[in-house]
């Protein structure tokens, strides 16, 4: 049996098959995922289905806010058969991120998964790929210096564990903003606030319009778009670049997803905290749940 674990760290991934895209590079944190492994079609050895866009084993993150994600760490396992004779493995699945140091843990993905393939002839294979984000704050990367994701499994044909180390540099300073949580106001003519982690987040928004005036700064509403709109202190009429509405029910694509709250509920805007408390949500005019945020667009 020859065994192999690929090790990817990449800035977002794309299903090919079905097309959905989330992008984790300086985004917010735990944003709802489509089903990226959804369509696991047209899978060749050691070339899955899917797209890790964005690889590389260096990352500045100058600019990122911690609160933000920055990349995913992705590990395909491969069990390939050199023998005569049909094998069956019954194997268990680790990745982790692990912290400057070498050793601490700071992010589980696969944590004994089980995966049991059987192979059916000489020169047959197995495949599985897994993948776990990480991103800026006290307890993920918090400082430069190199990290660590390693993955190993265990089992009929265990695959000692493997390393591959990922630099960061111009990681930004964690330090929260204590108590002050939910927090929303307009700072100049940025949309700023608090999020659920106690840091906080800028919102640079699209301009709309050079109306109303300066008599209407901090004003913020909801357009029939379903669009969040703000007054900066200049008096002009800002968005979001990006909104989405909420497809799933907490980490999952549920049943619960895309739940309709209620015309009469249009207009409420909270910090919210569901996935990862670091995005506004809001009741748009169709009565449906709302998210947007400082990052840039997870889904493009």
């Amino acid at each position: 049996m020859v065994t192999s674990i690929t090790r990817t760290v990449s800035k977002s991934i794309t299903n090919d098959n079905s097309g959905i895209k989330f992008t984790f590079w300086k985004t917010n944190f735990n944003m709802p995922v489509g089903n990226v492994f959804g369509d696991l079609t047209n899978w060749n050895q050691f070339d899955p289905p899917v797209t890790l866009g964005g690889a590389a084993t260096s990352f500045s993150l100058s600019g990122f806010s911690p609160g933000f994600e920055t990349v995913l760490f992705t590990a395909l396992y491969d069990w390939t058969n050199d023998s005569g004779s049909p094998v069956t493995i019954h194997e268990y699945l680790y990745s982790k991120w692990v912290d400057t140091d070498n050793s601490t843990t700071l992010v589980t993905g696969a944590n004994g998964i089980y995966h049991a393939p059987t192979i059916a002839a000489s020169g047959g294979w197995a495949e599985y790929i897994y993948s776990v984000n990480i991103g800026v704050a006290g307890w993920e990367i918090d400082a430069n210096g190199t990290y660590y994701v390693k993955a190993h499994t265990t089992g009929d044909y265990a695959i000692s564990e493997v390393s591959t180390s990922i630099t960061f540099s111009n990681v930004p300073s964690t330090a929260t903003v204590s108590g002050k949580a939910g927090y929303i106001w307009v700072e100049g003519n940025n949309l700023c606030f608090i999020n659920a982690n106690e840091y906080k987040h800028t919102i640079v928004g699209t301009l709309v319009s050079t109306s109303p005036g300066t008599d209407y700064k901090g004003y913020m509403w909801i357009d029939t778009s379903n669009d969040l709109h703000w007054i900066g202190d200049n008096g002009y009429d800002y968005k979001p670049s990006w909104k989405i509405k909420q497809f799933a029910s907490y980490f999952t694509n549920s049943a619960t997803h895309e739940q309709n709250a209620g015309t009469s509920k249009k207009g409420y805007l909270w910090m919210d905290s569901e996935f990862g408390w670091t995005h506004l949500g809001y009741i748009g005019n169709d009565g449906y749940k709302y998210l947007t945020g400082s990052g840039d667009d997870p889904y493009a």
